[in-house]
């Protein structure tokens, strides 16, 4: 983890970071909200926004925008999240100008025109219906909003079908006027250019955003739904896509917690690890599986995802239950911790600087606001403590909240545990 800073350029903020192992810079411009702000009536307004920015502006036709990105930032993209929606690029640093020139306009100038807009909106839609076929990623959205006791939880980043044909050229616009402001604004930027040049090039670029405290809306208290749940959403293929996920207490500004997360998570995940071996090698019940996080504020949910037939979800289910409670009675063998941070330690060493350093660091900044040099993780990583370990794991990472499972696929009710078995599956004690 290299170090970056935060700076303030009249009140623009900038995470900036230089490196040096190339003449490239990536630029990340980035509106600190996303869907997490929308409701029923405005849902998908943020991404339809997103794909409206650079088409045209108040200096720049479409021909001439097209043509200006495609010469000099071929690469150029921007993505949409709960959280936040950016624009993207990187270059040579002989272009730096002329990506702050380009990206300024995009941000303070940008207009929308209705024909271009009803055009937009059919692309949308075929990215709609390309995303509700992707099965793994609806049972992710729909395990996510199954924890949130909020409006926005019942739709996706993409919004509705029938949202997104009727937006009009000012509905957009007001999306656009209301982000539009130093509150919601951020800079992250990585590469081989000093700072007083990075700030200059903000300052001359950028300071005109205006400041309108009234319109954040980055600050969005989110709770947890504390229920325990089954969604199954059906579908005529044979094998389902399976999420079980329930809350746990990490807490992301400190990071030896946040390292013995990922010890956890990397001792689930193992090859030929205690889930592995259950799974794969002794009944052959799935090809494969992991186990992640999902964050959206300060709600954390660990999940356990695999491929499977019907008739295999509910052994599935009881297996990574039975390595749950091994480890909450007996703890992780210390050998396996001892190995997975040598782990740790050796991917460190392999961390290559790039521009595009740039994502993480905007990354970092919104969803943990720590950044670590390569020595304070070290040290950090020599902090850690076996006993301090499995006291951490069994007291906030698991049997720590409600869980929830969420099913795509074609499934026999018959094959899946009931919601008074699932609560009982993932009690503190069987």
């Amino acid at each position: 983890m290299k170090k970056a800073k935060l700076y303030d350029i009249d009140g623009i903020k900038l995470i900036y970071k230089k490196i040096t192992t190339n003449n490239a810079f990536c630029m990340l411009p980035c509106f600190t909200t996303g869907a997490i702000s929308e409701n029923d009536e405005n849902c998908g307004i943020t991404h339809f926004l997103e794909h409206m920015l650079g088409k045209q502006t108040k200096n720049k036709n479409a021909e001439e925008m097209a043509q200006e990105i495609q010469k000099y930032f071929p690469n150029y993209n921007a993505f949409t999240s709960f959280e936040k929606m950016s624009l993207y690029c990187s270059a040579s640093t002989k272009l730096l100008e002329k990506g702050f020139e380009i990206f300024s306009d995009i941000v303070l100038n940008s207009v929308f025109n209705e024909e271009k807009v009803k055009t937009e909106s059919k692309v949308i839609e075929q990215e709609i219906v390309r995303y509700e076929g992707e099965n793994e990623s609806v049972a992710y959205d729909n395990i996510l909003t199954m924890f949130l006791d909020y409006p926005f939880a019942k739709n996706t980043v993409l919004g509705k079908r029938e949202n997104v044909l009727s937006y009009t050229n000012n509905d957009i616009d007001k999306r656009y006027k209301r982000l539009l402001c130093k509150e919601n604004f951020i800079i992250s930027f990585a590469g081989n250019v000093p700072l007083r040049q990075v700030k200059k090039l903000v300052k001359k670029y950028f300071s005109s955003i205006p400041s309108i405290p009234e319109n954040k809306i980055n600050e969005i208290s989110l709770t947890p739904s504390g229920l325990s749940d089954i969604k199954i959403i059906n579908k005529d293929v044979e094998r389902c896509n399976v999420i079980l996920g329930y809350n746990f207490n990490v807490d992301k500004y400190n990071l030896k917690e946040v390292l013995y997360n990922r010890i956890l998570n990397t001792y689930l995940n193992s090859f030929h690890g205690e889930l592995w071996n259950n799974l794969r090698e002794e009944k052959g019940l799935v090809y494969s599986f992991y186990v992640n996080n999902s964050r959206i504020r300060d709600v954390n949910i660990k999940n356990f995802f695999f491929e499977t037939y019907s008739k295999n979800i509910k052994e599935c289910i009881h297996c990574y239950s039975n390595v749950l409670h091994n480890l909450y009675e007996n703890g992780l063998p210390r050998e396996k911790f001892d190995d997975i941070i040598q782990n740790i330690k050796y991917g460190q060493d392999k961390w290559i600087e790039s521009p595009n350093e740039a994502k993480a660091y905007l990354s970092d900044y919104l969803f943990n606001e720590i950044f670590l040099s390569q020595k304070e993780f070290g040290q950090i990583i020599d902090s850690l403590e076996y006993n301090e370990f499995n006291k951490d794991i069994k007291e906030k990472m698991l049997f720590t909240g409600n869980t929830n499972l969420c099913i795509v696929g074609k499934v026999d009710e018959k094959d899946i545990p009931t919601k008074e078995e699932l609560i009982e599956l993932f009690k503190k004690t069987k």
